[in-house]
């Protein structure tokens, strides 16, 4: 497994939600392919959060149509 690759997972971690990435660094992956899996894991939680952010922003947008009617 590569060391860089690593820490740069458990930055980003960390830069998602902070005290991630240290929990994470109790855990490290053995195998390029747990590694591959665990970036996954965390793409997916990136898209997700995205997902959900642009979700409150519209249910924001209708509440505040709604009131100035």
């Amino acid at each position: 497994m590569d060391w860089l690759r690593w820490t740069r997972f458990l930055a980003e971690a960390d830069a998602i939600r902070p005290g991630l990435g240290s929990e994470l660094g109790r855990f490290q992956p053995l195998t390029t392919q747990e590694m591959d899996q665990a970036q996954d894991l965390l793409d997916q939680y990136k898209k997700a959060e995205a997902s959900q952010l642009a979700v409150q922003a519209e249910h924001r947008r209708q509440r505040d149509e709604y009131h100035r009617l």
